[in-house]
């Protein structure tokens, strides 16, 4: 589903777009005839929750993407890493449609970092699963004794594999990313050349821009009243403009889907009382309803959470 107007969509004479995959929730075409590889994400207004589509939610998809590229757009102003938005002026009249982004082809390192601060979601339910005691957990020493939603001392990293639509990711460890990585520069040896870092190194490189990126809009949304409990980050490789190998960061970034947002002052003020502003709404709402398709009642709630996200980010309504 492409949110733009078709009238839009005609003004690429010089140019058309050739569909090369279809995700969950994107649709992903090729530019063809850009010197500059260059793909068409659209996001639609699908849904899925545990790796499978469980409906469309209306106006969804347009939220998702302004709230993506409203975090592309500041963490390139802060020079954390790049990303993937293209600096071309092709196609510049689309590029601020709701619906969808124009990027630079990269190459994906098939792995998702998983940056948790709280502790819930898969890593208090592998805990759980050991009565709560100490140990290692997705390769992270945890405490005896922690209960859920608990913040760790620390942001951690639990990786985990990207596994093809319809499989569930696998963790993984720091070793496995650097494997997968050195997997990645064998089979496109031609586009690397005769780079001279190593698989480790980008690794390295890769964990330490998601830590500064966490801890650079956790801060962001401390002073809108908003907790960022974890995230997930996609990284590839691209050609800058000296030819040079780059790591971008691609795929969404810190939106209601590839993230978990409460409310910070009831989490710290009413007893850990825990408010999403996230997708977690509709994945709760699955596990207790997991045949039936979703009501009117459930749709309208999640679509108020990523709208409430999107107006404390940028600070002015959002208007269907």
């Amino acid at each position: 589903m492409v949110f733009c107007a078709k009238e839009e969509i005609r003004k690429m004479s010089k140019y058309s777009l050739r569909k090369v995959g279809e995700g969950k929730v994107r649709n992903i075409y090729e530019v063809v005839g850009s010197i500059t590889p260059l793909l068409m994400f659209v996001v639609t207004d699908r849904v899925s929750v545990n790796d499978r589509v469980v409906g469309e939610i209306p106006g969804r998809g347009r939220l998702l993407n302004l709230i993506s590229a409203y975090w592309k757009n500041m963490i390139t102003c802060c020079q954390i890493i790049e990303t993937d938005s293209s600096n071309e002026n092709i196609l510049k009249e689309l590029r601020n449609c709701d619906g969808f982004s124009i990027v630079k082809k990269a190459i994906l390192i098939p792995c998702e970092i998983i940056v948790r601060r709280y502790l819930t979601g898969s890593i208090y339910k592998s805990y759980l699963e050991n009565n709560r005691k100490e140990g290692v957990y997705l390769g992270i020493n945890l405490p005896a004794g922690l209960e859920e939603w608990d913040r760790l001392s620390k942001a951690v990293i639990t990786p985990t594999t990207k596994a093809p639509s319809g499989e569930k990711d696998k963790p993984i460890l720091f070793k496995d990313v650097v494997l997968a990585i050195e997997e990645v520069m064998k089979e496109n040896s031609d586009f690397f050349g005769k780079v001279h870092r190593t698989p480790e190194s980008y690794a390295r490189e890769i964990f330490g821009a998601s830590l500064d990126i966490f801890g650079f809009a956790n801060k962001m949304l401390k002073q809108k009243n908003i907790l960022l409990v974890d995230t997930k980050f996609e990284f590839g490789f691209i050609q800058n403009e000296s030819n040079g190998i780059i790591l971008a960061l691609i795929d969404e970034v810190l939106t209601p889907d590839s993230s978990r947002f409460i409310q910070k002052k009831e989490y710290e003020q009413l007893e850990r009382k825990i408010i999403h502003l996230s997708k977690q709404t509709l994945r709760d709402w699955i596990v207790e309803n997991p045949n039936l398709p979703i009501p009117d009642s459930v749709k309208k709630k999640v679509l108020e959470e990523y709208t409430n996200i999107y107006k404390k980010l940028v600070n002015t309504p959002y208007f269907f």
